[in-house]
């Protein structure tokens, strides 16, 4: 059998089987393509083999089915995700070791292994790395990640504090406290109603800023702002049959802000809590690396950091900042007799080993019994990188993240957060920058959209993107999620509609919609930058200026079926070998015209061309159903666009409106607004059972 094998020729198989998945499977790409995550769904097994398919066929499926839809954000400088990071080389290989070896590491057993020695030499560089002194933080062990350590420091504060309370009830209790435990008032032995109960307390409540996610629902001061008000702290310490714990963030998860601002400040926090013997725990997830800063270009955020020393547990996370791999956090407590209280393990006696170096066993330490080597990956890094490695990286940071504040300062469509930041003066407002930037955009309508995704994950090309219909159309894609690449004769145009979308979801393009050759450029430039195509929006259109219909100049004609009619055909041309070549499927949304089933007198011509787009909308839908690709059409109204002088024969004037309005029940010409959202509908996943469709926007006119 192939999971016989053992020791190198074991080693030596899972390698040559790696670098056939990461050979096959590497792509330039973070994203994978939609094409990848469709064959990968369908490849996906639908029940348990009876047999198994083996471990070749395995391999092979991982390498040619899964691998290539994954994303790929760790092996790109460019991190498409939550906040977990990438991994350092030294921190990768490390990890490949702990499959091979030791992978549970439970139990100190310094004759049989010397994985504990390693994680809590690991923990001592953490400390070192962090200006603690490992001599204090005794209690210190890793965990997955912030949440989870965390829930150790929740869990540790409150036995304790509960502890003190009996203590300061009872002196006598004292002096047992500090030995073993008073078992009347221990949660672990009693559990927290009995323990409160016998010392004396009627609640236990967290006092903290913004909380963490896992601080949330039991914190109390969720109303103060992100610092600390020592007062109204001091007057919550005060409260009669109550014990505290207090949590300060660090550097908090989603603003990267500090609830404190210097040692002087946490000192006086620290002299709060001693008097009623409350517990101080600091969520460092992402500010405890800022002590590494050492230029004055970051006093700001070291002020933030100060004085973490004075607390009695810390939190911090490896997978963020240190570039380990996920998961891992690290929990470190100067209080090692309180975690043997809550954590110990007296079950078996196998895992009841003593050491003399006073290493301890890590399941007495913390809440999991199965634990992976996650020590060694951070060991190697550290080893690795050494603390000015690690400065370094997180100056590339800071830097980095202010020099998109500073572009946001400056920007006519968005706003650096918070707005004190916003206000200050740019050296200023720059200096409170951490590796969080925060912003919003200036038109409230789009920051209500934002967000809402219908259209998340979604690649389009509109054409005529730079004004009228064609811009209404970008704007929505691009606030519901999509990426569109805006194709405009006017480079111009299509540059000041890209930039007032969110950033990054737009890209210019100056394109002819009546050359062949523009449009096989436009194609390979949306799937080089965004990875995919899932629509086409044919808008770009013109109208003749309204007059009889003998008098319009052929080059007029000419133009009008050139532009209105051609790029149908070239579209389809184009984008059809490509859409079944990638099996995907895909959409045209055509624009037409009202005017195509009610043609008026002096644009007959122009109702001609758009009907012409409708007929071939219908024809097309029916052709490519087979293969998954749809067409449907939209139909509005005269609208508020550039378009308006013509159609009112050279000039827009009151009187010229009226008459369109006359015909309008609704009372209104057509706005970019109105065609985006129809353009959204049809482009959703809602819109996936509609094909040779032709929806009307008109305000009533076609009734």
């Amino acid at each position: 059998m192939e999971h016989t094998l053992h020791g190198d020729e074991e080693i030596s198989t899972i390698t040559e089987a790696l670098s056939h998945v990461l050979e096959r499977s590497v792509s330039d790409k973070v994203l994978p393509e939609e094409r990848s995550l469709e064959r990968a769904r369908n490849s996906l097994l639908t029940g348990l083999p009876d047999e198994g398919l083996g471990f070749q066929a395995t391999v092979e499926h991982m390498s040619s089915d899964i691998a290539p839809a994954l994303n790929q954000s760790s092996l790109s400088p460019n991190y498409y995700g939550f906040v977990t990071g990438g991994a350092t080389l030294a921190a990768a290989v490390a990890d490949h070791l702990v499959v091979h070896y030791d992978q549970n590491v439970q139990v100190h057993l310094p004759h049989e292994t010397i994985a504990t020695e390693v994680e809590d030499r690991a923990l001592e560089l953490l400390c070192s790395l962090l200006y603690l002194d490992p001599g204090r933080w005794r209690h210190r062990t890793f965990t997955t990640g912030a949440t989870a350590s965390n829930v150790l420091g929740l869990a540790c504060a409150r036995e304790h504090v509960v502890a003190r309370a009996a203590a300061r009830k009872d002196y006598d209790s004292a002096n047992l406290l500090e030995e073993v435990g008073n078992v009347r008032v221990s949660i672990a032995e009693v559990g927290i109603l009995r323990a409160m109960r016998n010392a004396g307390l009627e609640d236990v409540q967290i006092l903290t800023t913004v909380p963490h996610s896992s601080l949330s629902k039991a914190a109390s001061l969720k109303d103060a702002p992100h610092r600390f008000d020592l007062e109204l702290l001091g007057e919550e310490l005060e409260k009669p049959g109550v014990a505290n714990i207090v949590v300060i963030s660090c550097g908090e998860v989603n603003t990267g802000l500090f609830a404190t601002n210097g040692m002087e400040e946490m000192a006086r926090i620290r002299t709060m809590c001693d008097v009623r013997n409350s517990w101080i725990h600091v969520d460092g997830a992402f500010g405890l690396l800022g002590r590494l800063l050492n230029s004055s270009d970051y006093d700001n955020i070291r002020r933030g950091c100060e004085g973490i020393e004075l607390a009695d547990s810390i939190t911090g996370d490896c997978h963020k900042l240190l570039n380990t791999p996920y998961d891992c956090g690290f929990f470190l407590s100067c209080h090692r007799s309180t975690a043997s209280q809550v954590f110990q393990n007296p079950n078996a006696a196998y895992l009841n080993a003593v050491s003399a170096t006073g290493i301890a066993s890590p399941l007495h330490v913390g809440i999991e019994n199965s634990r992976r080597f996650r020590a060694l990956p951070v060991y190697a890094t550290l080893s690795a990188y050494g603390r000015s490695g690690y400065r370094d990286m997180l100056k590339r940071q800071v830097r980095c993240a202010r020099a998109v504040a500073q572009f946001l300062l400056g920007h006519r469509a968005y706003e650096l957060l918070p707005e004190r930041v916003a206000h200050s003066s740019e050296r200023d407002a720059l200096a409170d920058v951490y590796i969080i930037v925060l912003f919003r955009a200036k038109d409230e309508t789009l920051n209500k959209d934002l967000g809402t995704g219908r259209l998340q994950g979604k690649v389009g090309i509109v054409t005529g993107g730079g004004a009228g219909f064609g811009a209404g159309i970008v704007k929505k894609f691009t606030t519901e999620g999509a990426h569109v690449l805006v194709v405009d004769i006017n480079k111009d145009n299509a540059e000041s509609v890209a930039s007032s979308c969110p950033i990054g979801s737009a890209l210019a393009f100056r394109g002819d919609v009546t050359s062949e050759k523009d449009w096989k450029s436009a194609l390979e430039a949306i799937v080089k930058k965004f990875g995919k195509l899932d629509v086409v929006v044919n808008n770009a259109g013109v109208v003749h200026k309204a007059r009889a219909s003998h008098e319009v100049p052929e080059e007029d004609f000419d133009r009008m079926f050139a532009i209105n009619v051609k790029p149908l055909y070239l579209s389809t041309k184009v984008m059809i070998p490509h859409w079944k070549e990638q099996g995907t499927g895909g959409l045209f949304i055509n624009v037409s015209s009202i005017s195509e089933p009610r043609p008026r007198p002096n644009l007959v011509w122009y109702a001609a061309s758009k009907g012409a787009v409708s007929v071939a909308t219908r024809g097309l839908s029916v052709e490519y159903a087979k293969d998954n690709i749809r067409y449907n059409a939209i139909r509005p109204s005269a609208g508020e666009t550039g378009m308006v002088p013509n159609v009112l024969g050279g000039s827009d004037t009151p009187e010229g409106r009226e008459r369109i309005l006359a015909t309008v029940p609704l009372g209104r010409l057509s706005t970019p607004e109105d065609v985006g959202n129809v353009a959204c509908f049809l482009a959703s996943d809602e819109a996936s059972y509609m094909t040779g469709a032709c929806v009307d926007i008109d305000g009533g006119r076609g009734v």
